[in-house]
């Protein structure tokens, strides 16, 4: 039986329990969550921002009541990929009453979506001319469904959120949902190539240019070495 194994995980993230020596971090983006501020998260890859991003949204739902909501965008390819991958972050995360609530709705807008097996994936595949479009306006509205269905707030975190500069005229899309969600919904936007990031913010009508700017830095030995 093999015992001596790297316990370094690096080829995926890990989970939140063991997210290591991130507490200040969690707790500054916590508070930008419950203020209901938008927040820029720069870091390399492999610096461990995506088990970052899965710690705060378990965190915020345990102990803010937030309602988490993590869609990754990396390497999304067309405006049907944004729109299953939202529809699947919000089927994975939702649970119970409101869960059951979101997809009542969702199957009452005859757009094909479903919290369940047959959701607007299933209906590309069965017909890819189909136009996603509709889907996607009626996905990106469900932070203001959820808060009318008794949530609290959601927090919603976009991983690798450069990508969206690959999908033509997405970024415009997002920001016409976005900058109406203030009162409902707080916002990460996370990626690992500054130069895009800083490009989408930054020019004029960016998704959330105001949108406070977090780096997250590597671990030092000190951080890791037992106490």
């Amino acid at each position: 039986m093999i015992t001596d194994t790297n316990p370094f995980v690096y080829s995926r993230p890990v989970g939140p329990e063991d997210v290591v020596d991130r507490d200040e971090e969690t707790a500054k983006l916590l508070q930008h969550a419950v203020g209901g501020h938008y927040v820029r998260l720069y870091a390399p890859r492999k610096f461990g921002k995506t088990s970052l991003l899965q710690r705060v949204l378990r965190d915020g739902a345990e102990q803010e009541g937030l309602i988490p909501v993590l869609v990754d965008l990396y390497g999304i390819l067309s405006l049907a990929d944004v729109t299953v991958r939202v529809e699947r972050a919000y089927a994975q995360q939702l649970k119970g009453a409101l869960r059951s609530r979101v997809d009542a709705f969702l199957k009452s807008t005859g757009l094909g979506l479903s919290l369940g097996a047959f959701g607007v994936g299933a209906k590309l595949q069965l017909d890819p001319r189909a136009d996603p479009l509709p889907a996607l306006h009626a996905l990106l509205d469900l932070p203001l469904r959820l808060e009318a269905g008794g949530g609290y707030r959601a927090l919603v975190a976009f991983d690798e959120f450069q990508d969206v500069a690959k999908v033509p005229e997405l970024d415009a899309l997002l920001r016409s949902h976005i900058q109406l969600q203030g009162d409902v919904a707080s916002y990460v936007f996370a990626g690992s190539e500054p130069g895009m990031m800083e490009r989408l913010f930054e020019q004029k009508g960016g998704t959330a240019g105001a949108a406070r700017v977090r780096e997250l830095v590597s671990l030092t030995d000190r951080d890791v070495a037992p106490s």
